[in-house]
């Protein structure tokens, strides 16, 4: 439930469903939350994308 509640929020926040980006009070509201939690989930979300991209980019490294 809550990787689901971090897609959404990612996506809506970056406007990643080709609507414009909506800030952290409207997300709140579309996913019947706090602004508290989607800036948590927010966070969340850049430190797994960091980690990720950072294992991806030595993936890539040992290909070339």
């Amino acid at each position: 439930m809550e990787d689901e509640r971090l897609r959404l929020v990612l996506v809506l926040r970056y406007g990643l469903d080709g609507r414009d980006p909506r800030k952290l009070q409207e997300v709140a509201q579309e996913i019947g939350t706090t602004r508290e939690y989607v800036r948590r989930l927010q966070r969340k979300g850049h430190d797994l994308l960091r980690r990720e991209s950072g294992h991806l980019a030595r993936l890539l490294e040992d290909v070339s």
